[in-house]
């Protein structure tokens, strides 16, 4: 665990923290995953050219990323409901890139994507 927790004060938000997910998240970031993925398929063959044919295996992946050393998984919940993730992935060199980040739909363009970004590049 490389993050703990932060409550966030959104303008029309209830409760809202921001942590490291665990897996017990895994059932609700895997919905966000294949949201994600849909989502990019719009503009590419995404899913054809990097995942493959078949419906990718979410929970595998999140398992692969929760328990990597390099990795830090970020969520976004409001009233314990994940809306938003950020992965970030860090190099020997302690250099870093983020990896993935998915807002749902109906919550962007409210700032929740920068706080994430703010929150890894620390």
């Amino acid at each position: 665990m490389l993050f703990s927790k932060v409550r966030v004060n959104f303008i029309g938000f209830k409760t809202m923290v921001i942590r490291d997910a665990s897996k017990q998240d895994i059932l609700q970031l895997k919905r966000l995953f294949k949201e994600n993925v849909d989502f990019h398929s719009q503009f590419l063959n995404y899913k054809r050219r990097f995942i493959g044919e078949e419906e990718p295996n979410y929970e595998e992946e999140l398992l692969r990323i929760l328990s990597s050393n390099n990795s830090l998984l970020l969520v976004f919940e409001e009233n314990e409901k994940i809306i938003a993730y950020a992965h970030g992935l860090l190099n020997k060199n302690n250099e870093g890139i983020i990896a993935d980040l998915y807002v749902e739909e109906r919550f962007r363009k409210k700032g929740i994507a920068k706080k994430l970004i703010s929150i890894l590049i620390k």
